[in-house]
């Protein structure tokens, strides 16, 4: 069997690998799948079969991804085939969401699913890309909601990173939605990997490791002057490590490469100190300046100081690429990549899943990570998932990973583990939130508690494979989270107040939002104090930051209002002995967002706050889909809605605005 490429890769066909066509037989048949591979062995092919199908029969498909930056991605690709049979909606961006091709991020469409009862009921095919997220601490509930609640008759085709339960999950699903589900596994993949570790600037075999390490050890003492010996800091031994590792792939012919560092600083100093090694030919160095001055321009970042700064850089052949840098050079980074001329890129693992860029080789600076806690070494399922990015199919025979450990700090036993142990089983990270509560309580009432019942969290303690809270303490939970929302006066017996009807329609901060609208807060604010008040309610400081506040006289008409809600709200959840309360308003941002709601430069920024670019954009993106949120939460107060509107045109503009970027062909 043939399938045919986007007209972008030339519309050549191709036949279909074994896994492939066994799975593209399963939609064919009318069955939901499970497809759980290698990263690189080719499952989106499955849910392009599945889009193609669907439009060639004149009927709708969803597709689910699980961040926006791979949810922009589907749609450029699909939009290059199928023009306007595509939409995208992203809560940042809605493009054609009427379109029978719409591709979502997961937790759109799982809040569509509640906002409108039947909206996507003629859907054919549902598509979960890395269905695996399912084990993500943070998003995990989102999908498991999205499986249970979407329409019956929908087949799903789950696309996953290879994991040990895959039977385990895929049985769940046919239980909680009576279908039936195959299961297609493959372990190949199509370019064979070769994997090393590097020790002191050599390759080891892990049979060595220990040996090498001791060696290493002893290397690192320097010679004191008096008493005790010395040793170099950590920092130092990265940088050194890493100028070995870049070394090796230059002399071996290795490069492009993805240097995988777990810090946004390590991703920009390392980058910074490679910019000595100059990776391009001549007749290069000329396409990458022609292609980074087109793409800035298309962009409108051209002449930003955050653009210039990255040209020394690109002429090198070297770029680095995190969530804390502005989108759209980011985007720029992705384009530069994808045309071949940038040879080594320094980034985090949100490139592993936002952007399905594969090089030669990958390379990690450490296999150790700071996980919220401590550092400590990431999960074997983590490293197949980025090492995975290693090796072009049709263009590199072999792909390259190399892992480098630290002498000093590294364990060789734990080494071996992540890159030979079992890869991890994944687990559900089902809870209710308020607003998932109120709408199932509003459709069944007490019978609320099902959903419990019907999680994947249920599912594995009745087979034993869950550790952790028991179905019991989870319906507690549930229990406790619904007499909060009757203390509050969001439910009757007999289904939701105002209150509830409000905050039903808003997902991630939903009870503050309803409380301060019922204190008649909201109203009282101009646009600019909106806007401030709806990226303090997102915001959520990473460590060491230094927040930057208004004038107490000016912030106290925006601020107090909402410490008096969170204070209401934490009461309630304390006397109902709720562990995980509401998030509190964070106004560390207010002096950046009151400059740039009230029309100051983006770079002007810097000035008003110690935040990367990239996370001011998150943020303001994040309000401004609060905001819309709002809008139709309380529809019909017009007077408010204005303003909420008047503050969204305030933060969405210029390089903060995701759909004018989107829109860049």
């Amino acid at each position: 069997m043939k399938f045919r490429e986007y007209e972008s890769a030339g519309g050549r066909e191709f036949e279909l690998d074994p896994f492939q066509l066994e799975a593209v037989r399963a939609v064919d048949q009318g069955d939901s799948v499970l497809v759980a591979a290698p990263t690189g062995a080719g499952k989106t092919v499955i849910a392009e079969y599945a889009v193609q199908r669907a439009l060639d029969s004149g009927q709708r498909v969803l597709y689910t991804a699980p961040i926006k930056a791979l949810s922009n991605q589907k749609f450029r690709d699909f939009r290059s085939r199928y023009g306007d049979q595509v939409g995208i909606m992203t809560g940042d961006v809605t493009i054609n969401g009427s379109a029978p091709a719409l591709i979502m991020t997961t937790d759109i469409f799982r809040n569509a699913l509640f906002e409108e009862s039947g909206r996507f009921d003629d859907a054919r095919y549902l598509i979960f890309d890395e269905v695996h997220y399912i084990n993500d601490l943070e998003r995990g509930t989102v999908w498991e909601e999205s499986i249970i609640f979407a329409p019956a008759t929908t087949q799903l085709v789950c696309l996953s990173a290879t994991m040990p339960n895959v039977s385990e999950l895929a049985d769940w699903i046919a239980e909680v939605r009576d279908c039936q589900v195959q299961v297609v596994e493959e372990a190949h993949r199509p370019v064979p990997l070769r994997s090393f570790v590097c020790c002191e600037g050599r390759t080891v075999s892990l049979k060595k490791l220990d040996g090498a390490m001791r060696r290493g050890k002893v290397t690192h003492r320097r010679k004191p002057r008096h008493g005790r010996p010395a040793r170099t800091g950590r920092g130092t031994r990265l940088a050194a490590s890493n100028a070995q590792v870049i070394d090796l792939l230059e002399q071996d012919d290795r490069l492009p490469c993805i240097f995988f560092c777990f810090s946004r600083i390590a991703c920009e100093a390392n980058a910074r100190r490679a910019g000595d090694r100059d990776l391009l030919t001549d007749a290069e160095r000329g396409r990458v300046q022609a292609l980074f001055d087109e793409l800035c321009q298309r962009y409108e970042i051209a002449g930003q100081r955050m653009a210039e700064a990255f040209r020394p850089l690109v002429l090198r052949g070297i770029a680095y690429h995190h969530a804390g840098m502005l989108p759209t050079l980011k985007e720029v980074v992705e384009r530069l990549f994808s045309s071949g001329l940038i040879k080594l890129l320094f980034t985090t693992e949100t490139f592993a899943v936002g952007v399905n860029m594969p090089a030669r080789t990958v390379a990690f600076e450490s296999l150790r990570k700071f996980d919220g806690v401590s550092f400590d070494y990431m999960e074997s399922r983590e490293y197949h998932q980025m090492s995975g990015r290693a090796g072009r199919r049709g263009m590199d025979d072999v792909g390259y990973v190399y892992a480098a450990v630290d002498p000093e700090e590294d364990d060789a036993r734990r080494v071996r583990r992540v890159l030979t142990g079992k890869i991890e089983r994944i687990q559900s990270r089902f809870e209710l939130a308020y607003s998932t509560i109120l709408n199932l309580y509003s459709r069944v009432g007490e019978a609320v508690y099902d959903a419990c019942a019907r999680s994947f969290a249920m599912y594995q303690r009745r087979h034993r494979h869950r550790p952790g809270i028991s179905p019991t303490q989870e319906k507690k939970i549930a229990k406790k989270k619904l007499a909060v929302l009757g203390e509050l006066d969001y439910v009757m017996r007999n289904g939701l107040r105002r209150r509830g009807r409000i905050a039903a329609r808003i997902n991630g901060y939903e009870m503050m939002i309803t409380e301060l609208y019922a204190a008649g807060a909201l109203d009282e604010l101009e646009p600019e104090g909106l806007a401030v008040l709806m990226v303090a309610l997102v915001y959520e400081p990473r460590r060491r930051s230094r927040p930057q506040r208004m004038p107490k006289k000016q912030l106290a008409p925006i601020a107090n209002p909402a410490y008096a809600a969170i204070r209401r709200i934490h009461a309630a959840e304390k006397r109902h002995k709720l562990e995980d309360m509401t998030k509190s308003p964070e106004f560390g941002l207010s002096r950046a967002t009151w400059r740039w709601a009230t029309g100051c430069e983006f770079d002007e920024l810097e000035r008003y706050c110690d935040v990367g670019p990239g996370d001011l954009c998150r943020n303001f993106r994040l309000a401004v889909q609060l905001m819309r949120q709002t809008i139709k939460a309380v529809e019909g107060d017009d007077r408010l809605i204005e303003g909420l509107r008047g503050a969204i045109r305030g933060l969405n503009r210029d390089v903060v605005d995701a759909e004018r970027q989107l829109r860049v062909e």
